[in-house]
């Protein structure tokens, strides 16, 4: 049984200190999330406080609300980074992060970035996908990153169904 930490009902912390001067958002990709903070300074937004909050969501915290609102309501064309932007008033968000699965056991001769993927699909959503190749020095094993919620836990083993025999997959 999970055990369980009580908070006094008037605990109150720093992060108010935030509230209505920082942008929740959520990038297009996981490259954009990678590449926010050289994003952010090309549009002249350097002096912010970039926080990630897992997944694709990120907390950017500006000097002041009317920085903060500049971003949200477009003064520069974000779209190419962003999927959601909105100011930020202490709202809870759902959770989400970023999962890394390595793959094994998939047969030489379905060695696909889209066979990897296919696989990866049945645990979460793709975000990071398959760069398998045959001209990879090894094939014995891919990685694909996966987007999962807060209740995600490592599954079983699966098979992977292609003519005969059914080779066991190992995630």
């Amino acid at each position: 049984m999970a055990q369980v930490v009580t908070l006094p009902d008037d605990a109150y912390f720093d992060v108010v200190q935030w509230y209505d001067k920082s942008v929740w958002g959520k990038t297009i990709d996981v490259t954009q999330l990678c590449c926010l903070r050289k994003s952010l300074d090309r549009g002249g937004l350097k002096d912010v406080k970039i926080r990630y909050l897992g997944g694709l969501h990120v907390l950017i915290t500006f000097k002041n609300y009317t920085e903060a609102i500049a971003l949200v309501e477009g003064r520069y064309n974000w779209a190419h980074v962003f999927s959601n932007l909105e100011v930020w008033m202490g709202q809870e968000y759902s959770y989400e992060r970023i999962v890394w699965i390595k793959i094994f056991g998939v047969p030489v001769h379905l060695w696909e970035a889209h066979v990897f993927d296919k696989i990866a699909t049945l645990i979460g959503t793709v975000v990071a996908p398959s760069h398998a190749k045959f001209d990879y020095g090894s094939i014995v094993n891919d990685t694909v990153g996966i987007m999962v919620g807060k209740d995600w836990s490592s599954p079983e083993p699966l098979t992977l169904k292609w003519r005969t025999p059914n080779p066991k997959v190992a995630r």
